[in-house]
């Protein structure tokens, strides 16, 4: 990471006609360090609120996957795996909020 900086803030001071001797080689180094930091935090932040939508709304897509699924069995004419396998997707729901009640404890 350190040499990615390095070799980033040679670039930018080589653009600007500045050296590494120049007094505000260290300054530019280390705001480039900040905003790396920064940036990594951010990512973090925007995956972790990705995978809390995920793990709230995933039981709630599955289901609707199954319903598809039943009333294109009804569609076509099978009705009896229709009739069985309508009946996922409401399992599916009240698995998950079983589930849900259990870890709240």
């Amino acid at each position: 990471m350190n040499k990615e900086i390095k070799k980033l803030t040679d670039v930018i001071s080589f653009r600007l006609l500045a050296t590494r001797k120049h007094p505000d080689y260290d300054w530019l180094e280390e705001t480039l360090k900040e905003f790396k930091e920064e940036d990594k935090k951010y990512k973090k932040q925007k995956m972790n609120k990705f995978r809390k939508i995920i793990n709230t709304w995933y039981p709630i897509g599955i289901a609707f996957i199954c319903m598809c699924y039943s009333i294109g069995l009804g569609i076509t004419g099978h009705t009896e795996e229709a009739q069985y396998s309508a009946h996922w997707a409401g399992t599916i729901l009240l698995f998950a909020i079983a589930i849900r009640q259990r870890r709240g404890r």
